[in-house]
């Protein structure tokens, strides 16, 4: 789900807008020019888009690899060499081929940040050095996320992330929260409706609007939505589950036939 200002070709974004707009679009590179040459200011997280884009292109290959593994600081030494390497602009970047090993990496990788960085229940204020540690190794989140939505789409750790909240205090881009609002959606494309009347109760309302708002709802859809919203029993936040009811309120009425 795209800033509404996307919709004006020539708006200029902010600096918020700008890197939230990075991660939201599907094809960054299909952005409106303005916005484009803005998400590219975003090094690295402009080549941590593109990279991503080209590994999910390639093919997958099952095959026993050398014992000799490179060494690597974070421990999936797969993923670090092609971010490190898109990192410098060295040539090549990308493997010719997905193997097991970094598939296996992927979902050990993902596996650590929901276990290390976020939990059930409210926000935490954490420690400065927790955050720090996420932003370092958020490139091989993502990129660990976005492999595994395409080669494992019903690995656990989607459900976990989503229901959970980081267990520092978000900094400004929001990176953190990023992983649970797409670990949100995926389920929600994954596994429909079911999943949100199962798990709507343990998440924050603003992810309820923005899920709501992000997918094309059939009429019987709609009316469940309306029957979770009118009896809603889970969280009580600032902005409470009002924004929500109010776009619901509006997709119906987008569905009513014009006399």
């Amino acid at each position: 789900m795209l800033p509404d200002s996307l919709d004006e070709q020539n708006s200029q974004p902010g600096s918020d807008e700008g890197c939230y707009a990075l991660f939201e679009s599907p094809e960054p590179s299909e952005l409106p020019e303005l916005w484009l040459s803005a998400v590219k200011s975003y090094h690295p997280y402009w080549q941590l888009r593109v990279i991503e884009q080209e590994l999910l292109k390639l093919p997958v290959c099952f095959k026993q690899l050398s014992t000799e593994e490179p060494q690597s600081k974070s421990g999936w030494p797969h993923l670090e060499s092609v971010w490190q390497a898109a990192l410098q602009q060295t040539e090549p970047a990308l493997p010719t081929e997905l193997s097991d090993a970094m598939l296996a990496e992927a979902s050990h990788c993902l596996e650590y940040a929901a276990a290390h960085f976020y939990s059930r229940g409210d926000l935490s204020d954490g420690d400065a050095s927790s955050a720090a540690d996420f932003e370092t190794l958020f490139p091989l989140f993502w990129l660990a996320f976005r492999l595994m939505q395409q080669h494992q789409p019903l690995h656990p750790v989607f459900r976990q992330l989503a229901c959970s909240e980081p267990t520092h205090c978000p900094d400004f881009l929001g990176s953190d929260l990023l992983l649970i609002r797409h670990s949100l959606q995926h389920c929600v494309q994954q596994l429909g409706m079911p999943f949100l009347e199962q798990h709507a109760n343990e998440l924050r309302t603003e992810l309820i609007t923005y899920v709501l708002n992000a997918n094309p709802w059939s009429p019987s859809q709609l009316l469940h939505w309306q029957a979770l919203l009118d009896n809603w029993q889970g969280r009580q936040e600032v902005y409470g589950i009002g924004n929500a009811q109010r776009l619901l309120a509006a997709l119906l009425l987008e569905q009513r036939p014009h006399k």
